[in-house]
This record gives structure tokens, sequence and C-alpha cells, in this order.
């Protein structure tokens, strides 16, 4: 039958004998497995025309060794008929219920061959031909990766293949690994949900509600709107260059790397983005009900209506361009990068609302102007949203805009500043914190243990009395015992320290009585400063336990690898004044002739 397969799609006479290639006997596969036993009556027709043929040649051959030609025959029936037993692990048989979860259900479907098939391949696990599975299994005619992961192979039965079975399988096994990619997206059981997140930074139902949004973008017979939404996504997640994502995905060009991602930027900012940012796709009432922190209300406030809105500009990093104006406008002097600034405007509890711009990164291009500009120019319809009263929370790279905020009718709330003097009063610190506390959606309110993490590192110190232990140094006062202090080295100056007093009470149950910083923004009384968070995070959370970093690639164990040359000192011993020698190059290996002297003269 592969001969009339052949002849149809090659529109050409093929014979028996002729040779064929690996693509089309694939390809021949792949039809037999899709019309199943439509055409068995053609198949025996060429079991009857090969045995005719065999009986021919038999009877056509003259002369010879007659126990010769008979060996031969009995050989090839012999491989032909030939057995072989396989001990594989095996599912239980029950022939209502589901091989995954193991529930009954008059929904179960029995699985085909070639699901079955693949379940061997990923599993090892045999599955007999009346195993059904439940249809929420099923993920494109295929088991899905988790449902993959869940058969259990219970039992362990001895398997018996002839020879045309096992060719069957082998040349499926053949299939599968010739079609087999780095990772396929259409591919339910290829990829799990950890694989999902590092490539595209979705979970796997994440992104189905993407890809099932992007209904304008077409869908080409090779490419799947699943493998280009997974390529866009992995170009904004890991940043890689086209050319690698060509390799990653398979692609001949990476020129189609940037068409791909082109087309999927206007499918999803016509079908995806209106959906869910941007001031219409939310009510200020929905934004008061469900995104307005209780935090928010009772420190910033006075009545049930005003909206806290919080606006900050952020970064996205680009590649050095070749257009000599676009490579300006982009590079920040601030950053010292090329980058574009998108403006986002975010809730108190971290819902974003829009996202204005981008724009581009150059001096010109600050938090206040771009805010200005949105502003005045009615970005996204932003004013009609907003309302008179509303609270904008910004940092002080906004203060040039906030008397065009004021003017408009918003109360502006941003941190304190020092005005020439060295230190807060506990006022503006409490101020300030009570901006800070409320900014914490767009500057990570983790980002003060980060930063008293990387204080307690520096202050370690390896110890006087063994080379081996280490120490983390805390000063005590002889005349008040509850008082302890840590000198902290600045994070941003080598020439300035901070020293971290706390006071304590051991015999309440909130035992911390008070503390102070020398730092900016150290007396404050809500919250505190990173320096005194690294003081009651080393002595109260770690009970002053340190761990020594073991990973070879920490930054600990980096700064051994560089060299430092304030190391490495001239020698002190004047120059020959007689030779005016600058420097020599000698061996003792070497003659007087090898000596290589420089003077002044030369």
């Amino acid at each position: 039958m592969e001969v009339f397969f052949l002849s149809a799609r090659s529109l050409k006479r093929v014979h028996n004998d002729d040779p064929g290639c690996f693509d089309c006997r694939m390809k021949y596969l792949n039809w037999l497995k899709k019309v199943d036993e439509d055409f068995d009556h053609l198949k025996e027709r060429d079991v009857n025309q090969d045995e005719n043929s065999d009986n021919a040649m038999e009877t056509d051959v003259d002369g010879g060794n007659k126990s010769d030609k008979c060996s031969v025959t009995e050989q090839h029936v012999k491989g032909d008929t030939s057995e072989i037993a396989i001990r594989v692990p095996r599912c239980t048989k029950p022939h209502r219920s589901c091989i995954v979860c193991e529930l009954s259900d008059e929904t179960c479907k029995v699985l085909s061959k070639q699901q079955r098939t693949l379940i061997f391949v990923k599993r090892g696990i045999f599955i007999s031909e009346d195993a059904r599975c439940c249809p929420s299994h099923i993920y494109n005619k295929q088991l899905n990766f988790d449902s993959l992961c869940q058969i259990r192979g219970t039992h362990f039965d001895k398997l018996v293949f002839d020879a045309n079975r096992l060719e069957e399988i082998i040349a499926d096994f053949r299939l599968i690994v010739d079609n087999l990619k780095t990772f396929d997206f259409d591919d339910p059981y290829s990829l799990s949900d950890m694989d999902y997140y590092n490539i595209t930074g979705l979970h796997k139902d994440e992104f189905d509600i993407v890809v099932d949004s992007v209904v304008s973008m077409r869908e080409s017979r090779i490419r799947s709107k699943r493998t280009t939404t997974a390529l866009f996504c992995a170009k904004m997640r890991l940043g890689l260059s086209n050319s690698v994502l060509s390799t990653m995905f398979h692609i001949k060009d990476d020129k189609v790397v940037s068409r791909i991602i082109h087309q999927v930027t206007e499918a999803l900012m016509k079908n995806f983005v209106p959906k869910h940012t941007g001031f219409r796709h939310v009510s200020r009432q929905t934004v008061l009900e469900q995104h307005q922190t209780l935090k928010a209300n009772m420190l910033l406030t006075s009545n049930n209506q005003q909206v806290v809105v919080v606006m900050d500009g952020t970064y996205l990093y680009l590649q050095k361009s070749a257009n000599n104006e676009l490579q300006r406008r982009n590079y920040s002097t601030h950053k010292h990068r090329h980058l574009i600034k998108p403006m986002i405007i975010t809730t108190r509890s971290g819902y974003i609302l829009s996202v204005l711009g981008p724009f581009f990164g150059d001096y010109k291009n600050n938090d206040a102007n771009i805010i200005t500009h949105c502003l005045l120019t009615n970005e996204d319809d932003m004013l009609n949203w907003l309302q008179d009263d509303d609270i904008i929370i910004l940092d002080r790279g906004f203060r040039d805009a906030a008397p065009t905020m004021r003017t408009l009718g918003f109360h502006v709330q941003m941190p304190r500043f020092l005005n020439g003097k060295k230190q807060f009063t506990t006022e503006e610190a409490n101020q300030s914190r009570l901006v800070t506390a409320n900014r914490w959606v767009v500057e990570s309110g983790t980002y003060q243990i980060r930063m008293a993490k990387s204080y307690i590192l520096e202050h370690i110190t390896t110890s006087i009395l063994n080379d081996d232990d280490l120490e983390f140094i805390v000063e005590l006062c002889p005349k008040q015992s509850d008082l302890v202090r840590v000198r902290f080295q600045s994070g941003h100056s080598n020439n300035k320290c901070h020293t971290a007093t706390v006071q304590f009470d051991e015999t309440v149950i909130n035992p911390i009585v008070g503390y102070y910083c020398t730092c900016i923004s150290g007396s404050r009384e809500v919250g505190c400063c990173s320096h005194v968070a690294a003081v009651l995070w080393h002595r109260g959370v770690q009970r002053a336990a340190i761990n020594p970093a073991t990973d070879p690639l920490s930054a600990v164990n980096s700064m051994q690898s560089v060299h430092d040359s304030i190391y490495h000192t001239f020698a002190d011993e004047e120059p020959d004044d007689d030779n005016h020698i600058r420097y020599s190059l000698y061996s003792n290996d070497l003659d007087d002739t090898s000596t290589r002297t420089h003077s002044d003269d030369e």
C-alpha cells in the first residue's frame, strides 16, 4: 500500500523495488495512522503479492543447492514469526474509570493508539487498548503535562511482541524523535508550569489567557498562536537577540522573528491591552471598593471619595542603536545606559491603572517633564478619570511637577527635602516615612530588608582570635546596659559611617524601647532606617547566627577573584643618577649584552 501512497503523492509510477527517502516513509506512517483501518484490504493484497513474488522467485531459480534455498526461506519465515518478551510497568485495567484520576465517569473516552504510544515513550508505562481517560485531561488531542505525570505503573507484565509489531514501535519512536524540538508550546506534555514561567514570565494558566485573547492574529499552518506568543514573551522576559530566539524556536531566520514580534505586538495592543490597562478599563468606584487599602484611607484621605494613586517612572533597557539620533535620545545620563521610560500609574494595592508612554531616556525627559506633559495633554483621558482632591503620591524627582498638579486640584504627597540640613527632624522624618510606606508598591517594601542584609554582610569580619571564625561587632555602653550600637559603613561613600543605636528591655513583651541612627532619616519614629533594621534583623531574627557564603558565585567570593591595584607600590629606591636608568630587564642566565637600559636621552 505504500507504493500506492507514494505514487499518488508524487504523481509518478513507483515500483516495489524503487528506493524511498526517510521523509516519505514518515509521512506515509502519519497518513496510515489517520486513516486507521480504511485500507486494510490493500495491505492484505500487498502481503499476498509479496508471498506470490517469493514463490515465483523460488520457482524460477534453477540449479544451485536446494538445501541452501530452503534454509534461506526457513530463516525468512522464522524472522517474521519470532517473538520477544519485555517486562514493562502498566497501569490498572479498568474499563470505565480514568487512568489518570481513577474516577469512573461516563464521559471517559478510549485513548487512541498514538496517545498510548506517547505515554509509553514519555513515562515508560504500557497502556492497554481499552484504557480510558477523562476529557479534562486532554488538551489538543494529547494528555497535558500534569495528567501525564499522574499516571502510575502499579503492575508489571511481560509483553510479547512479534517482529511486525516491533517494527511498528520502532517506526513510531523514530517519528517522535524526528519531530522532537527543544521545547514545544503546542505540545501539552512538553513543558511544566515552571518551564512556562521561566521562559515566558507567565504561568501556564496565565499564558493560556493571553493566547486566547489575541483573536485578531492570523495563525499559519506551520506556526501557531501559542508559539508566536511564547516567542514574544520570551523576548520581553529574557531580552535575547533575535538570532538566539530563532535557534530556540526553530525558526530559519532572525528577520522572521522580527516580523513575528511585530505581529504579536499589534495583536496584543488591539485585543489584550485595552481590557487590562488604561483609565477606561476600570471605574473609580471599583478602585475605591477593591484597590484602595485601609492604610491609605487612614493616613492620607479625608473622605471616602478620594482616590489615592502612585506615579513613578520605570526603565526598559535597550541595546545601542545604529541610528545616531535614536542613540542620543535614548541615552540616560543618570543611569549611563540606553533606555526608554514608561510612566506607571498604580493604586495603593499595586493594581496598575495605566502605563503612559514610553518616552525617550535623555535628560529632557525626566519624571517631572513627563508627568507634566501627560497632564497638560490629558494623556489616556486621565483628567476625566481623576477628580479634584484626589491624592497623588510621588518621589522627589517630581518636585518640579508638583505646582502643576496642585493647580489642577490634586493633593501631592512627597518626601521632605533636607534643604541644607544634615538630618531630618522627627516630624519631617515621620512625614517622609508616611509617604514611602504608601509608595512600597513601586519601591518594593522588601527593599529595606535587602539593604539590611547587605549591611550585615559588610559588617561581618574575621575574628582576631581565630581566623576560621567570623564575628559581628556590637558595642555596649558601660554606663547604660540597655543600649547597643553598631557602626556601619555607608553604602554610598567610603568616607562616611552611620551609627545605629537600639534601646531594649528584656522584661516586656515588646523589648524594643527606642532607636536612633546618625543617617539622614535615622531620627524617624514611623518605621526605621536600614541601619537600625540591620541591627534588629541580625540580633532579633538571626539570633546573631552567621552563615558564611558557600556559593562559589556569590558576591563575597567574587571579591577574591578581582585584583586591586592599590596593593602594588613602586620601590622607594632612587634611580642611578650616573646612568639615568628608568627601568631594566635583566636575567641572570643571559650575558651583559642582553641587558637593556633606557635613559633620559632616549
